[in-house]
């Protein structure tokens, strides 16, 4: 049976019978403050103070701040009933709060009120105030008393007159039925903390296998990733093998014709023969480099997804003639700076010495030629270029091959011609102590402050250091140097791996 139905028929069965009913000159509490009252602006301190200390905090929340009680409200409830906090001081604590003093609800009399309760906190004025207080109460006390016998003289007649036997039997079967209806209250309600209790654990427990799933679904997207990472390398070597061997038959055909065409005795001093033989020598440890290369520095799409940060630098001016400005790539490796500097406008072309990674290039239809960059560059006519760039070189070169790069760079630049140079950044600490170092190629790490003074020093202006910000693992943006402080330890865990520098050839 419902719990209200329980409740109705015992109501019902009360109604039927003649209970002891209070006279009428006594007022019961009624469990819930009436909404009229608590509507009002205005209150009397007297008309709060005679609030049941049950639901005091409860009503002055109501009343005066106009809203429901908070957690704070069971501070206040602790401290009412362990008499720390009387019912005077709770009602100026709630009024004169910070919200109290925004609703700015009157309560008359408080003031006077918390005035006397202080003066008589005060020793001798105390004392002699409570004799004051109690003499001129004293009239209205003994009015009291004489109205509570008369009223008590009342209740005992009502009392006596109703107080029979057979409705105290209706009583104690109405608290028989109320204490039925509480046990099938209680147990209903342990019911449904049980189904509660049971549906949470269900769920949690599906919300585990959801995170397994996912872990496991993760995992498995992770070896995936990492076989068609492996799959990809495997492919790369093998076309890397098939260049070296395209190369090295190409050489050992020119190295055959040349011995068929030569006298025996012209041999010893064929310096062609020679040549042919050391760059077939040379072209050994091609394949070793752009193994190491895509292994450790990725793959060209990851690559040419980071080179995007240079596109505010690399902007084609609009009055430019219809001829692309030229561009040279200097170490272009696989070609992706290259790739990047043509999409932008510029006519480019890379230079390196790795010959796999030239024909790497020409297949994928990247202008590229093989040769050292210091000899390209001596071969270009002075003030012809727009821009050289040269990406993870510098630290490969000795001090005179870095400084004959700069001298000849600001040479063939056009007036206004950019040079920009990236290379591991040494004041990440990672890059610094060890990771730097993987390359088995590379000669020492530049410190970016060393290098733009170099820049400067061999003629270029506007220089700038930048680094990287990286929102994702895909792409980066350039940031000032100039943004960048290096104030505590953290700093130098955080800044990018690696950074870039430019200069500009002075236009007069």
């Amino acid at each position: 049976m419902d719990i209200d139905e329980i409740v109705k028929r015992v109501q019902q069965e009360a109604e039927q019978h003649n209970f002891v009913e209070k006279p009428a000159e006594i007022k019961s509490i009624p469990e819930q403050v009436d909404n009229q009252f608590i509507s009002k602006d205005h209150y009397h301190v007297n008309e709060l103070l005679i609030l049941d200390e049950d639901v005091m905090v409860d009503t002055l929340y109501r009343c005066i701040l106009k809203r429901e009680s908070d957690p704070a409200a069971s501070t206040f409830k602790q401290q009412i009933l362990a008499g720390i906090l009387s019912p005077l001081d709770l009602i100026d604590s709630i009024r004169y709060s910070s919200e109290g003093c925004e609703k700015n609800i009157s309560v008359k009399g408080l003031r006077t009120r918390l005035f006397l309760e202080q003066l008589k906190r005060i020793p001798l004025i105390g004392r002699l105030l409570r004799v004051i207080v109690a003499l001129i109460r004293l009239p209205n006390f003994i009015k009291q008393l004489d109205q509570l016998s008369v009223t008590q003289r009342a209740v005992c007649r009502a009392l006596e007159q109703k107080a029979d036997i057979h409705a105290l039997e209706h009583k104690a079967d109405k608290i028989a039925l109320e204490q039925k209806a509480d046990k099938i209250a209680l147990e209903q309600k342990a019911d449904k903390i049980a189904l509660e209790q049971k549906a949470d654990k269900i769920a949690l427990e599906q919300k585990a296998d959801k995170i397994a799933l996912e872990q496991k679904a993760d995992k498995i997207a992770l070896e995936q990733k990492a076989a068609r990472n492996e799959l990809d390398a495997y492919r790369e070597s093998i076309r890397y093998v098939e260049y070296y061997f395209h190369c090295a038959n190409q050489d050992l055909q020119k190295l055959v014709q040349q011995l068929t065409s030569s006298q025996p005795s012209d041999l010893e001093h064929s310096s062609c023969a020679k040549q042919q033989l050391q760059q077939l020598a040379a072209g050994e440890y091609d394949k070793l480099y752009l193994d190491f290369e895509y292994l450790f520095r990725g793959t060209p799409q990851m690559v040419t997804q980071l080179l995007t940060a240079y596109q505010p630098l690399l902007n084609v001016s609009k009055s430019e003639s219809e001829t692309a400005p030229l561009a040279v790539d200097l170490g272009c490796g696989r070609g992706e700076m290259v790739h990047y500097l043509g999409q932008q406008g510029y006519d480019a072309i890379g230079v390196d010495l790795n010959r796999l990674a030239v024909q790497s290039c020409h297949e994928h239809h990247i202008n590229a030629k093989q040769g050292n960059a210091l000899d390209y560059l001596s071969e270009l006519d002075e003030e012809s270029i727009s821009v050289v760039s040269t990406l993870h070189l510098v630290e490969h070169l000795s001090n005179d091959e870095l400084f004959q790069l700069l001298k000849r760079s600001l040479q063939v630049l056009k007036p206004g011609g950019m040079l920009l140079i990236e290379t591991p950044n040494p004041r990440n600490l990672f890059v610094g102590s060890g990771d730097f170092y993987r390359d088995f190629t590379h000669d020492k790490p530049l410190f970016p402050d060393t290098l733009k003074f170099l820049l400067n020093y061999f003629g270029f202006s506007q220089t700038a250091i930048f680094y990287f910000e990286q929102p994702t693992d895909s792409s980066r943006r350039l940031c000032s140097a100039d943004d960048i402080s290096f104030d505590d330890l953290s700093d130098y865990l955080q800044i990018s791996r690696d950074y870039a520098v430019v200069g500009y050839k002075p236009c007069a």
